[in-house]
């Protein structure tokens, strides 16, 4: 089989060329047709440059109906190759051999166990194991993807789950791993009815999975995302959001248990990581649908942080799960404001301990859901006729403004509200 370029050929300006003359083919325009689209004299459509500015980009993805990611990677002559046999640019060559095969992965979950996320990145790369079988490229993209979750990257996790799942039967073992973490990033990302899809798709499958069997965490993974994906739609949900909330907190229940089961027998720490979260997700359900007081839950998350205020006695997994919870509990002060005696304090402590948390591991999740409770406490106090507290933002927080919204799309819209914020504290402040 020939191999398939990942290359576009010639210059700059030849592939611009070549882009035009494929959007008047597509349309069935003349050149003078594609010059006006393209708001462009017919006589200088092409830059001496040959490197087109953002607006005709733009008009490009939409005369050719591509995403424009597209038309960027094609006109740097970099097109990404699909992750499936035959992958463009690929070297041929025999099979790995099955030991081989074990020890690249065997290398990876290494990798991963140390927390070497750039060594495991570069590792990993998707076109140095073309020639890897179906199922073991399926369990190498996993890994892949577990280094760029650590990292915030979202959505080239949600792109190497993809590769990976191109690759291998749906109901391999590979496969369920990697649609439940795939489940876990869209959700992340905001994308929930697509997460909430493949997790109850999961859950189905795997509901009567043997405990003894591996696949099992998997059902506390699938169950612990549709439980927050219904978290999350109920918000919009109106007369329907205490049902759509019972089954919230059913799944997140499900996913708590299965992982204090599985706990019984040898398991790792990213296990009890989810169970805690779970319990505590479930928990700050059990406040919306008033059956708790919002003081009692919040109290009892403050409680358990216990020693943990030194982040340095835990692992990373635990402090993460106590990251998560203390977000659960801060979105319970935000929405009970009134129950609180000194409301500012509680706040305090909860995100300031999210804060430390987020800097310790480099957690972008957790730096997102950082600024969306701040900014929703700002926006509060400012419709109640009160000065809201300022940003006082240095470079460097800018920087990690910056960094979370290219890392959630569903973020940007607040993003850019907090920016203005900044930018008109500082110019009152000059």
């Amino acid at each position: 089989m020939a191999k398939r370029r990942t290359e576009s050929p010639g210059t700059a300006r030849e592939r611009l060329e070549s882009m035009i003359e494929l959007a008047q083919s597509y349309r069935g325009w003349t050149q003078r047709e594609a010059a006006d689209a393209l708001g462009r004299n017919v006589h200088a459509i092409i830059p001496d440059s040959g490197n087109p500015k953002l607006d005709m980009v733009v008009s490009l993805s939409e005369i050719l109906d591509w995403p424009i990611e597209m038309i960027v990677a094609d006109l740097r002559g970099k097109m990404d190759a699909p992750g499936v046999p035959g992958e463009a640019g690929l070297p041929a060559g025999p099979p790995i051999s099955a030991d081989d095969a074990k020890a690249i992965v065997r290398r990876a979950w290494e990798l991963g166990r140390d927390e070497q996320w750039s060594a495991l990145l570069e590792f990993s790369a998707p076109q140095k194991h073309s020639r890897l079988d179906g199922e073991t490229f399926a369990h190498l993209m996993y890994y892949r993807q577990v280094a760029l979750e650590s990292d915030g990257r979202y959505l080239e996790a949600i792109d190497s789950c993809r590769r990976g799942l191109r690759r291998v039967s749906r109901r391999a073992e590979a496969a369920c791993r990697l649609r439940a973490v795939l489940a876990y990033a869209l959700c992340m990302t905001g994308q929930l009815y697509e997460a909430g899809a493949i997790a109850i798709e999961l859950v189905n499958e795997l509901r009567d999975v043997p405990r003894a069997s591996v696949m099992r965490t998997l059902l506390g993974y699938a169950s612990f995302v549709r439980g927050m994906t219904l978290r999350l739609q109920a918000e919009c949900a109106g007369a329907d959001s205490r049902e759509i909330l019972l089954d919230a907190r059913a799944a997140l229940e499900l996913a708590a248990d299965v992982f204090d089961d599985y706990l019984a027998r040898p398991s790792s720490p990213k296990d009890a990581s989810f169970a805690q979260k779970a319990r505590s997700a479930a928990g700050e359900i059990g406040v919306l649908l008033g059956e708790r007081t919002p003081v009692d839950y919040v109290d009892e998350t403050i409680r358990s942080l216990g020693t943990a205020f030194d982040l340095a006695t835990v692992s990373s997994w635990d402090a993460e799960s106590l990251g998560w919870c203390c977000v659960f509990a801060a979105r319970t002060v935000i929405r009970s404001l009134g129950a609180f005696e000194h409301p500012d304090q509680v706040l305090g402590i909860l995100t300031n301990k999210v804060d430390e948390v987020a800097e310790r591991l480099g957690h972008w999740a957790l730096r997102q859901q950082l600024f969306t409770i701040e900014h929703i406490y700002r926006v509060l106090g400012d419709h109640a006729d009160e000065t809201p507290p300022q940003w006082n933002f240095d470079e460097t927080d800018i920087r990690t403004l910056m960094g979370t919204m290219g890392r959630f799309p569903e973020f940007r819209e607040i993003g850019w509200q907090i920016l203005r914020a900044v930018q008109a504290e500082r110019k009152e402040a000059r």
